[in-house]
């Protein structure tokens, strides 16, 4: 069987060969591989062939047959694979009825005289709880090859993966076997320079029946290692890793799920991989080599369009998730994913080892069964574009601020360690220990206490605060507004304050660009969110051209056009007290690294910001 592809380009993949002689056989139950003969109809059945499936056959009339569909070990998830051959001397239509034990109805039969070209059945029958499946067949002197979505062999994506080897920044190696002996080779480019490229991973293939999600991997790869300006620029600075097949014993022989030990690779990545799948414990000692991982996504299909994804407030980075999936609905509209956070939390699956063991954000990206060829082109390729983009915007170096007072050095409360705008310190504000950010934190509680900070322009295409805090019932004000950050008068246009109010029992956070009502640019945090005397980490991210974003603890909690024209407050800055200098809006908390940057942080950033061992890597 072939299956035509676009060209591709580059990474890391693992693929197969064919099984050699004497190797293990694995524990699975197999079919037998053989075909049936009735000369009754001059009609015959086959399973001898790469990815086949059938367990049995059996003539219940004229031109009828019940053809029996078994999986290679019980129980299983529910994906009845099928494929067969249908010979026949004369054109004549079929009965058939699969007879699904261990499953239901899930594929849609089609069928093709040439490997290429695929028909679906229509007319199906489901009966006996989706237990049976009948359908006609016409009939023609060519063989005929029916199967529950067009096949991709392992020799197909062999060749698929060899093509790789064209361009002259991909090197294979093997890196290991599996059970039956077949070929786990790897594709490495290193077309980024070592001390500073990361490396994103892709991987597909772990069950075999997944036809949708093998044709969304090859074109999200194309577009990836394509000759676009997009994915130069992206292969300047990003290596990858792709694992293209990794369970070609299931492939191979027709399994609807597992490998050859009929063990589902996908439920077998706790620890180090279960010693029934080689499979997945020599891909994890390759995972665990690869220098600066910065993401993970292995493709499969299911149901429905789905992005099974870990919590964004956990602590591994999923910072790249929200925004990859906004891009997705706008650049393919009628192509549009559910995404679930819940799914798998218990490290079997490969998302859920990735984001433990490797600290990265991952995504297990499941195509439907009925997704068309178009959507398979568009919805990949829009993905792969605009992760690039993302992930481009991640490795420019936003990381040094215009102001940051990080109140670690002894005796300097006010001192700027991103340069020499020093803060003028006002009262006796007194040093804590660590709580929010590094060995120290600054708490505002004695009287008349508060900070101010020189003015500076904030950069044209936007700009970041990012602060620790943490405040409680004894934290507020005599009266009604308390004020944490301050530049710019409150009630004007062309402002950032940072505020608490009583009366409405909330935070909040107000940008004003020199167009905007001030009455108009709040974005309010409750106070069950913020009160509660625990440090939190906040961050306004004000972008030209398109508005503002407010994260608690990394979580995106509010967003408005407000400041898209520029934000350029004017007068000092103000931390624990209103611009007005008012002593009824002095905040009594703590406040920790308070940073200003000249430019809007991407989500990435923030992270680093919050858990600076990510950067770190």
């Amino acid at each position: 069987m072939t299956l035509s592809s676009p060209s591709i380009a580059t990474v890391v993949l693992l693929l197969a060969a064919s099984m050699p002689s004497g190797q293990a056989q694995g524990t699975a139950k197999f079919q037998p591989r053989k075909s049936w003969s009735f000369a009754a109809d001059g009609v015959s059945f086959s399973n001898e062939f790469s990815g086949a499936r059938l367990n049995g056959v059996t003539r219940t009339g004229a031109l009828a047959y019940q053809l029996a569909i078994n999986p290679e070990t019980s129980p299983i998830n529910n994906s009845p694979w099928f494929a067969f051959r249908v010979g026949s001397k004369l054109p004549q239509k079929l009965e058939l009825t699969l007879v699904y034990t261990g499953g239901t109805h899930r594929y849609q039969p089609k069928v093709t005289t040439d490997g290429d070209h695929w028909t679906a059945v229509r007319g199906v029958d489901i009966a006996k709880g989706r237990k049976q499946a009948s359908f006609s067949l016409e009939t023609s002197p060519e063989t005929q090859v029916v199967a529950g979505q067009p096949i991709i062999t392992v020799d197909d994506q062999m060749a698929w993966t060899r093509r790789l080897t064209n361009h002259p920044f991909v090197t294979q190696k093997e890196f290991g076997r599996s059970v039956q002996g077949r070929t786990l080779p790897v594709l490495e480019t290193q077309t980024a320079p070592a001390a500073s490229a990361r490396t994103l991973i892709l991987m597909t293939g772990q069950h075999p029946p997944e036809f949708t999600s093998v044709v969304a991997f090859r074109n999200f790869v194309a577009s990836v290692l394509g000759d676009t300006p997009l994915a130069i620029e992206f292969r300047r600075y990003f290596n990858l890793a792709i694992f293209p097949l990794m369970n070609p014993d299931g492939w191979y022989n027709g399994h609807w799920r597992c490998n050859a030990n009929g063990i589902d690779s996908n439920r077998s990545w706790i620890g180090d991989g279960l010693k029934t799948v080689p499979e997945v414990q020599q891909a994890i000692a390759v995972l665990r080599k690869i220098p600066k991982p910065v993401m993970f996504i292995d493709f499969h299909s299911t149901n429905i369009n789905v992005l099974y994804t870990g919590p964004d407030d956990d602590k591994e980075p999923r910072f790249l998730v929200p925004e990859f999936q906004a891009a997705l609905a706008r650049r393919v509209p009628d192509f549009e994913w559910k995404r679930e956070t819940s799914h798998s939390t218990d490290g079997t699956p490969s998302r859920s080892w990735v984001t433990r063991e490797l600290n990265i954000p991952s995504i297990t990206w499941e195509f439907a069964d009925t997704a068309s060829p178009d959507r398979l082109a568009a919805g990949p390729a829009a993905g792969a574009e605009e992760l690039m983009r993302l992930l481009l915007r991640l490795g420019n170096d936003n990381s040094k601020p215009l102001a940051r007072y990080d109140f670690e050095q002894p005796g300097q409360p006010g001192a700027d360690s991103a340069g020499g705008r020093t803060a003028q310190i006002v009262g006796t504000p007194t040093l804590l220990p660590y709580c929010g950010f590094g060995s120290a934190a600054l708490s505002l509680a004695p009287t008349g206490s508060h900070l101010t900070l020189p003015d500076f322009d904030y950069g044209s295409k936007g700009t970041t605060l990012s602060l620790w805090f943490r405040m409680g019932l004894n934290s507020l004000a005599e009266g009604d507004c308390t004020s944490l950050i301050s530049h710019g008068d409150v009630t004007r246009p062309g402002n950032l304050n940072v505020f608490h109010r009583k009366s409405s029992s909330e935070l909040s956070v107000r940008i004003c660009d020199a167009n905007d009502h001030p009455a108009e640019g709040d974005i309010d945090l409750p106070d069950a969110l913020v009160l509660d005397g625990k440090w939190h980490h906040l961050a306004v991210v004000v972008r030209s051209g398109e508005g503002s974003t407010v994260y608690l603890d990394g979580i995106i909690r509010g967003a408005k056009p407000s400041g898209n024209d520029g934000l350029d407050p004017e007068g000092s800055i103000y931390l624990g007290i209103r611009q007005d200098g008012a002593a009824s809006t002095r905040y009594k908390g703590a406040l920790d690294d308070v940073r200003f940057y000249g430019s809007p942080l991407t989500p990435y950033d923030l992270t680093t910001i919050r858990f600076p061992e990510v950067r770190e890597r």
